[in-house]
Protein backbone atom coordinates (compact mmCIF):
# COMPACT_ATOMS: atom_id res chain seq x y z
CA UNK A 1 0.00 0.00 0.00
CA UNK A 2 2.85 2.42 1.06
CA UNK A 3 4.62 1.93 -2.51
CA UNK A 4 1.24 2.51 -4.74
CA UNK A 5 0.51 5.62 -2.47
CA UNK A 6 4.08 7.16 -2.90
CA UNK A 7 3.87 6.16 -6.66
CA UNK A 8 0.92 8.15 -7.19
CA UNK A 9 2.15 10.99 -5.73
CA UNK A 10 5.40 10.84 -7.88
CA UNK A 11 3.00 10.60 -10.86
CA UNK A 12 0.63 13.47 -10.20
CA UNK A 13 3.56 16.10 -9.82
CA UNK A 14 5.17 14.50 -12.67
CA UNK A 15 1.67 15.36 -14.89
CA UNK A 16 1.04 18.41 -13.31
CA UNK A 17 4.98 19.61 -14.34
CA UNK A 18 4.42 17.56 -17.50
CA UNK A 19 1.61 19.93 -17.71
CA UNK A 20 3.55 22.87 -17.08
CA UNK A 21 6.27 22.16 -19.50
CA UNK A 22 3.51 21.84 -22.30
CA UNK A 23 2.16 25.14 -21.71
CA UNK A 24 6.15 26.52 -21.86
CA UNK A 25 6.08 25.09 -25.19
CA UNK A 26 4.06 27.07 -26.58
CA UNK A 27 6.36 30.27 -26.15
CA UNK A 28 9.94 30.74 -28.85
CA UNK A 29 11.29 28.13 -30.27
CA UNK A 30 14.29 28.03 -27.92
CA UNK A 31 11.80 27.56 -24.98
CA UNK A 32 10.56 24.73 -26.75
CA UNK A 33 14.10 22.98 -27.60
CA UNK A 34 14.22 22.78 -23.89
CA UNK A 35 11.22 22.05 -22.72
CA UNK A 36 11.08 19.11 -25.08
CA UNK A 37 14.46 17.86 -23.40
CA UNK A 38 13.00 18.24 -20.22
CA UNK A 39 9.53 16.13 -20.84
CA UNK A 40 12.03 13.98 -22.88
CA UNK A 41 14.10 13.27 -19.10
CA UNK A 42 10.46 13.09 -17.42
CA UNK A 43 9.36 10.36 -19.84
CA UNK A 44 12.55 8.16 -19.13
CA UNK A 45 12.26 8.91 -15.09
CA UNK A 46 8.40 8.04 -15.40
CA UNK A 47 9.41 4.78 -17.64
CA UNK A 48 12.01 3.82 -15.13
CA UNK A 49 9.47 3.90 -12.12
CA UNK A 50 6.50 1.83 -14.25
CA UNK A 51 9.15 -0.89 -14.76
CA UNK A 52 10.25 -0.77 -11.49
CA UNK A 53 6.86 -1.03 -9.98
CA UNK A 54 5.88 -3.87 -12.38
CA UNK A 55 9.07 -5.67 -11.08
CA UNK A 56 8.11 -5.20 -7.11
CA UNK A 57 4.67 -6.39 -7.51
CA UNK A 58 5.42 -9.25 -9.54
CA UNK A 59 7.58 -10.33 -6.30
CA UNK A 60 5.11 -9.87 -4.38
CA UNK A 61 2.48 -11.72 -6.39
CA UNK A 62 5.15 -14.35 -6.49
CA UNK A 63 5.91 -14.04 -2.74
CA UNK A 64 1.75 -14.40 -2.21
CA UNK A 65 1.42 -17.25 -4.52
CA UNK A 66 4.52 -19.40 -2.82
CA UNK A 67 2.48 -18.54 0.72
CA UNK A 68 -0.53 -19.75 -0.73
CA UNK A 69 1.37 -22.81 -1.29
CA UNK A 70 2.99 -23.58 1.57
CA UNK A 71 -0.29 -23.41 3.29
CA UNK A 72 -1.47 -26.51 1.90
Amino acid sequence: MFLSSKAFVILTLVSNYKQLIAHKMKGPCEAKSVAAKKLKKINTYISTLNVSTMVVLTWHLVYIGQLLQARR
